[in-house]
């Protein structure tokens, strides 16, 4: 097996990073999209979610990020390249909690 250039490898890293970054970007409209249909059906009572939910939308939760970051940057640092991850987290565990809880009281 050949081993690369320098000169190849940094053209073969550059295609990856814009790869990266396109994929990367696309799933940013995606959840920004998704996240105002999500605020959407919650505040127009479309959805079996309290309205107070809407405020658990992946965008708020990803900016909230950056606001730790920038308030406490020890803990952001870790929160950062994992931001959205954890927004998600957030969501589909509170969403989670609010079913089981809906179907105990029935």
């Amino acid at each position: 097996m050949k081993m690369m250039s320098g000169d190849e490898l940094a053209t073969a890293l550059g295609l990856y990073e814009l790869r990266y970054e396109s994929l990367l970007t696309l799933v940013r409209v995606a959840v920004l999209g998704f996240s105002g249909v999500f605020m959407w059906l919650i505040v127009g009572g479309r959805s079996a979610h309290p309205r107070c939910m809407a405020i658990l939308n992946p965008i708020l939760l990803t900016i909230a990020s950056f606001v730790i970051f920038l308030i406490v940057p020890g803990i952001g640092k870790y929160l950062m390249p994992i931001a959205l991850n954890v927004a998600f987290l957030i969501i589909f565990s509170v969403s989670t909690l609010i079913v089981v809880r809906s179907w105990a009281g029935e």
